[in-house]
């Protein structure tokens, strides 16, 4: 069953789910779209009521732009609001998605429940995700070669183009031969050269809540992951994460693997034993 929220935010949902269930909210990554966490839906319907938005600029929600965090993190909370019985639900951000995941919590923390993070970049400049993007052979971390980044772009857009990243990155991703079509076309969508500029634009913007922020609405639990065969970006990220979330939230813990993924949600969020085949961060 597939949705149009109120905000213009197109969803993917499980059909089969009980409207009792509570709902978790699947946040996709860049140039992707929510159908592809439609795998996921069997292996998590039982116990949730799954909503797969495409973000701004993305999927079915192509024809928002452009993509912000802070407009993209307001457009989710009002389909929070609007289709959870309690108000709340629990959020999983991957990649870009959980960057829109930290923008939500930070403005919206009463809408959370319970978050998980995995391969979300954060405190990277833009010219260090161009750099990775490209893999050229440079980094840097200075504000004096931010502007560079925008130099870099074009050329590397040309070279990097939606085909080509999608072909690179299904054999990196391990993305199941039913889905490569699916895949492909997602990526021509959502990695535009205008959506990859906005993108470039926003990230480096992510930050976790103050401790003002947080004063009066406490900070739900947040578990931080990273896959083993992730690039640099998203493990120093992760770490970076745990790092400063755990200073404010005491629960805070430190895939292509669906099983797990799937099994990891439902441990997290119903307080159970998280599953084998995680292992803490050093």
């Amino acid at each position: 069953m597939n949705d149009n929220f109120s905000s213009s935010l197109y969803v993917h949902s499980s059909p089969s789910s009980p409207n009792q269930n509570p709902i978790v909210v699947l946040l996709h990554g860049g140039g992707l779209s929510g159908r592809l966490y439609e795998p996921q839906f069997k292996r998590l319907s039982d116990s949730f009521r799954c909503l797969a938005p495409d973000l701004p600029g993305h999927g079915k929600s192509g024809q928002i732009k452009p993509f912000t965090l802070e407009d993209a993190a307001r457009r989710v909370a009002d389909s929070i609001v609007g289709h959870a019985q309690d108000g709340k639900a629990f959020v999983v951000g991957l990649s870009l998605g959980g960057a829109v995941a930290l923008t939500l919590l930070r403005t919206r923390p009463d809408l959370v429940k319970k978050l998980l993070l995995t391969g979300t970049p954060y405190r990277i400049s833009r010219c260090a995700q161009l750099v990775e993007l490209s893999l050229f052979v440079l980094l840097r971390k200075h504000s004096t070669y931010v502007d560079f980044s925008k130099m870099l772009l074009r050329p590397t857009y040309a070279i990097m183009n939606p085909d080509t990243m999608a072909s690179l990155s299904s054999k990196q991703l391990g993305i199941l031969p039913e889905f490569h079509e699916a895949f492909v076309e997602e990526m021509r969508i959502g990695n535009t050269l205008d959506n990859m500029s906005t993108m470039l634009e926003e990230l480096p913007k992510i930050r976790i809540p103050s401790k003002t922020e947080i004063s009066e609405t406490p900070l739900p639990p947040i578990l931080v992951c990273y896959g083993e065969k992730e690039n640099w970006v998203a493990k120093w990220s992760a770490k970076r994460l745990y790092m400063e979330t755990k200073e404010l939230n005491k629960e805070c813990k430190g895939v292509m693997n669906p099983d797990l993924f799937a099994s990891t949600i439902k441990s997290w969020f119903h307080r159970d034993r998280l599953p084998e085949g995680l292992t803490e961060m050093p």
